[in-house]
């Protein structure tokens, strides 16, 4: 769900449902586990919103009057088609300039979480050309996931989160 605001935080009526983008997920994603959201990244007038669900990383968007965009995923949920069945978790989303989308988070590898970036094209398919088929795995040396991302007036891609590799 997305909700947009007025100045005075009551809902915007002109927005969605009532103030409310809602999406479901698609028949082919319920396959058990739940839908962990990670919050709405804002580019322009659209809303991003990326999270995990049971072993993937999917993202769905809204155009400017909180309508679902069409002809982007399945039923305007797209995937990252990972389906690795291990925990992921997505805390930021982005949109670049040629319409493409960033996820981020973390993948958690062995007994660690390591930052995981993901990019699908413009129509939700997952972008091959990004990293190793769509996906980047940041290994800082520890438990490390990520926050936030922004993209760059040059196409370059700014992940900011944590790290820890110590007792501490």
């Amino acid at each position: 769900a997305v909700a947009r605001l007025l100045a005075d935080g009551s809902l915007d009526p002109a927005y969605g449902n009532s103030g409310l983008y809602l999406t479901t997920l698609p028949s082919v994603f319920v396959v058990g586990g739940y839908a962990g959201w990670g919050p709405a990244a804002i580019n322009g007038t659209a809303a991003v919103v990326a999270g995990s669900y049971h072993g993937d990383i999917v993202v769905t968007q809204a155009d400017g009057s909180g309508a679902a965009l069409s002809g982007f995923g399945t039923s305007g949920v797209a995937s990252a088609d990972l389906l690795a069945r291990v925990s992921l978790y997505a805390n930021a989303a982005a949109r670049q300039p040629d319409g493409k989308l960033l996820a981020a988070g973390c993948i958690v590898a062995g007994p660690e979480c390591d930052t995981l970036v993901v990019r699908v094209n413009a129509d939700g398919s997952p972008d091959t050309g990004f990293g190793t088929n769509g996906r980047v795995i940041l290994d800082l040396g520890g438990n490390d996931l990520a926050f936030g991302l922004a993209v760059q007036p040059d196409g370059r891609i700014l992940v900011a989160g944590r790290a820890v590799t110590g007792a501490d």
